[in-house]
């Protein structure tokens, strides 16, 4: 095995974010994307053993991010993503990391806009 990782995609939240007048009368919706890369070592270890504490649980990473949603408020969603990102590398497992926030109604005749960040180790 060459790289694992895990993803867990389109997780939604309700956010308070953003610096327009109508982002400011409550929380909007976003989606996010996260994918971990887990060293293969760990994977493997994990798949031997079949057990969980021996790579992340997907359930304490959708956790994470929706507790870090709900902290505080923010402008921009940079800023989200980065604090969504230093939480989850406080992971053990985790070797690198994505964070995608979809931000849907942000620009009208918009399906999508995104911002993505990545952490290596």
């Amino acid at each position: 095995m060459r790289s694992a990782t895990i993803t867990l995609t389109a997780i939604e939240v309700l956010a308070e974010v953003g610096i327009e007048p109508k982002e400011l009368v409550g929380p909007q919706s976003l989606l996010l994307d996260v994918t971990i890369q887990l060293s293969p070592s760990s994977v493997l270890a994990a798949a031997k053993h079949d057990e969980l504490p021996m790579t992340v649980d997907y359930v304490t990473v959708a956790k994470i991010v929706r507790d870090e949603v709900k902290r505080k408020r923010r402008n921009l969603i940079e800023t989200l993503g980065n604090d969504i990102g230093q939480a989850l590398l406080q992971l053990p497992l985790v070797s690198a990391l994505t964070v995608t926030i979809h931000k849907t109604q942000a620009i009208p005749h918009s399906h999508d806009t995104s911002v993505t960040l990545v952490w290596e180790r």
